[in-house]
């Protein structure tokens, strides 16, 4: 599964690695849209898979900044 960004902005820092297991509702990085930062939260139970946007560059909207699979 891949997470994607609704909004145009710049990813912060990601909260988790490759290999890391992650729980619904767990942060798992920090986005900066419109000069807010929000957490992204984790979707479902599940296993990261690959950290996919560089930290600290401008993202569109949609782009794919984690791979997961799910459990």
């Amino acid at each position: 599964m891949e997470i994607k960004v609704k909004m145009p902005g710049m990813l912060l820092e990601y909260t988790v690695q490759a290999g890391d297991k992650i729980k619904t509702g767990d942060i798992i990085a920090y986005h900066d849209a419109l000069k807010m930062k929000r957490a992204i939260l984790a979707p479902a139970n599940a296993t990261v898979v690959e950290l996919c946007a560089p930290i600290k560059k401008r993202i569109a909207a949609g782009t794919t900044i984690m791979t997961i699979n799910c459990e």
